[in-house]
C-alpha cells in the first residue's frame, strides 16, 4: 500500500498543479465517458482524476484506504464546492456501494497506478457495469533513475501491475482491451535544493552520490525554488465489460 505522509502529499499537490497531468488524462479518458455515467474511482489517493473528470458526469465516488488521503480529498470537494463527487474511506475490494449506483454497479470503475485488476478482478466484476478504465505505468522509464514503485525488482515482491504484467492477464482471461499510450510530463517542484534531494531519495534507486550527481544535472532553476523533469510513461487500458459477458 502506497503510503502517505505531509511530505509526500505536498509534493503530489504541488506536482499536480504545476504540469496539468491529470487534465491531460482526462482528455484522453473523457471520449469513453458519458455525460449521465456514474463513475468510482478505487486507490484514488488525493482524487485529483476524480475531481477533473466529475463536472464531465453525473456523479464520481472515490474510495481509498488511507484516511489522511481521503481527508485531503473532502477538504479539495469541500474548497471547490465539487457537489457531485463523494469520497469514501474503504478498502475497495471488500466495500459493498450504496449510494449513486445503478443496479448496485457504476457505469465505469476508474483506477490510475493502482493495482486491481489481476488482484480482484470478481471484485472488479461486481462494480463496474459498462467499462473498467485502467491507467497504469508501462513499464518504461521516464527518466534516467530507476523508480522504487515501478522497477522490475520491487514488481515482483510487491506484486505492482503495469501494463506489461495485465495484458497477459487479459489476454488469458479473454477480457476484450483497447490500449492507449500516453506520455505526459509528471515533474516534480521542489523548494529547496534539500528539498529536491529528499523527493528523489525517497522515491528512486540510488546512493547519496548517484542521487547528488542526477540533481546536478537534471535540475532546472525557477524563480521559486527547482523543477525536476520527468516523463510519466503510462498506458491507458479501456475493458469492455459487455463485450467480456458476451463472449463468456
Amino acid at each position: 500500500m502506497f503510503y502517505w505522509d505531509e511530505e509526500n502529499i505536498r509534493w503530489m499537490e504541488e506536482a499536480a498543479a504545476y504540469t496539468g497531468h491529470y487534465q491531460k488524462l482526462s482528455n484522453i479518458i473523457l471520449p469513453y465517458l458519458k455525460r449521465d455515467d456514474t463513475v468510482c474511482e478505487i486507490g484514488c489517493g488525493l482524487g485529483h482524476l476524480a475531481c477533473v473528470l466529475a463536472p464531465k458526469v453525473a456523479h464520481v465516488t472515490a474510495v481509498d484506504i488511507s484516511d489522511l488521503a481521503v481527508s485531503k480529498l473532502k477538504e479539495r470537494v469541500a474548497a471547490n464546492n465539487i457537489t457531485n463527487l463523494t469520497p469514501v474511506f474503504a478498502d475497495w475490494s471488500t466495500w459493498m456501494p450504496q449510494e449513486h449506483t445503478k443496479n448496485g454497479k457504476f457505469d465505469v470503475v476508474l483506477l490510475s497506478y493502482f493495482s486491481a485488476i489481476k488482484r480482484n478482478w470478481p471484485q472488479m466484476l461486481k462494480l463496474a457495469d459498462r467499462s473498467v478504465i485502467a491507467v497504469l505505468a508501462n513499464g518504461e522509464s521516464g527518466n534516467k533513475m530507476a523508480c522504487k514503485q515501478y522497477n522490475p525488482i520491487y514488481e515482483d515482491k510487491e506484486g505492482r501491475e503495469t501494463v506489461l504484467n495485465v495484458i497477459p492477464f487479459l489476454r488469458n482471461e479473454k477480457i476484450p482491451y483497447e490500449l492507449i499510450k500516453c506520455d505526459t510530463d509528471y515533474g516534480q517542484p521542489v523548494r529547496s535544493l534539500e528539498d529536491a534531494y529528499n523527493y528523489v531519495a525517497r522515491y528512486y534507486l540510488g546512493d547519496e552520490k548517484v542521487i547528488k550527481e542526477y540533481l546536478q544535472e537534471n535540475l532546472v532553476p525557477l524563480e521559486n525554488g527547482y523543477y525536476l523533469p520527468k516523463l510519466k510513461k503510462s498506458g491507458i487500458i479501456i475493458i469492455d465489460i459487455n463485450k467480456f459477458h458476451s463472449a463468456k
